[in-house]
């Protein structure tokens, strides 16, 4: 027994010999933590750099704080400067600042301090919006599917109209949250999207408010009032246009009204226009033209329609007369529709000056996609073989055309981007002055349009062969209270139109350009020579345009109106008397002067390379 407890009594004294190393070694190691951390927290530093490059900077710290740093060099960008100013700091503090300007992170590990470059952080991607598709079917108030409405997403370009049964499919990629519904003579209706993607959307007919004032065949009216179809255009949506021309402002403006263009040529792209189709198919369809109460039968006349001519900005208001009560007041000259047009008279007070400028460009709507020469031979030969008949064109021929190494022998022209520009310059500009006393009161207007053609010619010889149009407007009204009860009132107006335009015409280049094949000559050689077919093969679209001279053409128009207007209140209240005289003067200048040029073929070069010349039948030699 007692052997028992000497070995227990050994082991005991080992354990308790473990237990007392183990405090030992925790308690130094507690005490190297505490004093490290003590130390680096009571580092204190002062130090001042102005941008410093980063080499320099962790330098001078490892030197004043007995610090190492590792780092690899891969994690800084040693072109960029580093600025601190401390004055007894905490390290910490400095090495905080040293590491927010560098974009790194540290970790200290006893007396090294390991420099790191930040996790940079997860970016997340936007997720693409996802397409969404609308549909559904617009309708009257009778439940008559309306074609033709314009569907838009609202703030954005996108939009769509209704087929012929009202119904539209339209996608969109964004967030759509109001879908605008409009069409002429209806009200336009704003819906939010919100969940829905099929629409319903019945249109209702826009009230005109009761209290507007019309101008109708006998003086002015109320909305109220008028028992016939009478329609007035706000001039808010005529302004900002830049077309020369009346009719073609009031294209798609207007419901009831159907205007057809045939033509672009500056001077002659009138628009012709009937109000609520044709209601004959012998005699005369056009409305009515009363300007400031006079008639004016000039719509489609020799003198391209004087009153197209006004300025946008001069007129007041315009009213249309589209059923038969037009015909009470103006007979059977009304039954085609009655266009009345007032322009603008002055009001009394200080003088207003209002001016405008604007530019534009105008262009041709489709230019036709022709053919190379290239593709045109082989075409041209393929013909002939399905035709049972041997190739014209040699594979040589085709080859040399191809490789464009001699234009003159082995033409490829496309006539049409030769001749016609993808666009022309316009310009309009207005200034008109209006003011007055309460006895007389005066509108005074100017205006200048300048329209260029779209021909690719150059002023040769002193002359330019291109499209150019000219107008000038002045007018003035005036009017004067000779007394309490009488009127008299002045309209003067002057148009005066200046144009210039090819010697041949318009339809002419058009049919040559697009009839004339690419291969058959060029359009002119390197020495000058204007280039031109063998035995009649057609004609030189370019040389038609720029050698055949030049037409000029000169309207001066002179409207007046003298109105005088007596008020017969002390026989009926209301009641007054209007006495009206007009006098017009028209007038038109034409100049026409031609040309010809010599035209030359080459079909063949000599042993030294130059071009062997064909003068055509009616050169001078």
């Amino acid at each position: 027994m007692q052997k028992n407890r000497e070995i227990w009594s050994r082991y005991g004294d080992e354990t308790r010999l473990q237990w007392r190393k183990m405090k030992l070694t925790a308690m130094l190691l507690f005490m190297v933590c505490v004093t490290f951390g003590n130390s680096f927290s009571q580092v204190r530093l002062t130090v001042r750099f102005e941008k410093a490059d980063v080499r320099d900077v962790l330098q001078t710290i490892e030197e004043k704080t007995n610090y190492i740093f590792l780092y690899k060099d891969q994690i800084f960008d040693f072109t960029q400067k580093v600025s601190a100013d401390y004055t007894d700091a905490k390290f910490e503090d400095v090495l905080k600042s040293f590491c927010e300007q560098t974009n790194i992170s540290y970790e200290i590990r006893d007396r090294q301090i390991i420099l790191k470059a930040k996790d940079p952080v997860p970016v997340q991607r936007k997720q693409q919006p996802q397409t969404k598709q609308f549909t559904g079917r617009v309708t009257d108030s009778q439940g008559a599917p309306l074609p033709g409405v314009s569907i838009v997403i609202e703030n954005s370009a996108v939009g769509v109209i209704t087929d012929a049964d009202g119904n539209f499919s339209l996608n969109y990629s964004g967030d759509a949250e109001i879908l605008v519904f409009s069409f002429v003579g209806m009200k336009k209706q704003r819906i939010t999207v919100g969940n829905q993607t099929n629409f319903r959307v019945v249109m209702e007919d826009e009230s005109i408010g009761v209290d507007e004032i019309v101008v109708v065949g006998y003086g002015e009216q109320k909305k109220e009032t008028v028992t016939g179809s009478v329609t007035s255009v706000k001039m808010s949506t005529l302004k900002g246009n830049s077309v020369p021309t009346l009719t073609n402002a009031l294209a798609g403006k207007v419901a009831g009204i159907i205007s057809m263009q045939s033509s672009g040529e500056p001077g002659y792209d009138n628009a012709t226009f009937t109000i609520r189709g044709i209601g004959t198919f012998t005699g005369n369809t056009d409305p009515l033209i009363i300007i400031d109460g006079v008639q004016r039968n000039d719509v489609g006349s020799t003198y391209a329609g004087a009153f197209n001519n006004i300025d946008t900005e001069d007129i007041q208001s315009i009213s249309l007369l589209k059923d038969a009560s037009a015909t009470a007041v103006y007979g059977a000259k009304g039954a085609n529709g009655v266009l009345i047009i007032t322009t603008k008279r002055g009001a009394a007070g200080k003088p207003q000056i209002s001016v405008k400028a604007e530019t534009g460009i105008s262009g041709l709507t489709r230019i036709p996609e022709m053919i190379d020469g290239v593709t045109y031979m082989k075409l041209y030969n393929e013909a002939r073989t399905n035709m049972g008949e041997l190739p014209v064109y040699s594979e040589e021929k085709i080859q040399k055309t191809a490789s464009g190494l001699d234009p003159y022998l082995h033409p490829n022209v496309n006539w049409m981007k030769l001749i016609y520009k993808d666009w022309a310059r316009m310009y309009n500009a207005n200034v008109n002055v209006t003011g007055g006393a309460e006895a007389v009161r005066y509108y005074v207007s100017m205006s200048f349009y300048n329209q260029d053609g779209s021909y690719k010619v150059s002023e040769i010889d002193g002359y330019d062969p291109n499209l150019n149009f000219k107008r000038y407007d002045f007018r003035t009204n005036v009017d004067v209270d000779l007394s309490k009860s009488t009127e008299l009132s002045v309209n003067l107006a002057a148009m005066l139109v200046n144009s210039r335009y090819p010697g041949v015409s318009s339809s002419l280049i058009w049919y040559s350009a697009y009839a004339t094949n690419p291969i058959s000559f060029p359009a002119r050689y390197p020495d000058g020579k204007w280039a031109g077919p063998l035995n009649n093969g057609g004609t030189n679209p370019l040389n038609e345009v720029q050698n055949s001279g030049y037409t000029t053409e000169f309207k001066p128009t002179v409207q007046s109106i003298l109105t005088l207007k007596q008020k017969l209140d002390f026989v009926i209240p209301g009641l007054s008397a209007t006495g009206r005289f007009s006098f017009d003067s028209y007038g038109q200048n034409d100049n026409y002067r031609t040309g010809k040029n010599d035209l030359w073929y080459a079909g063949s070069r000599d042993e030294n390379g130059n071009l062997i010349w064909d003068c055509l039948p009616h050169c001078n030699y």
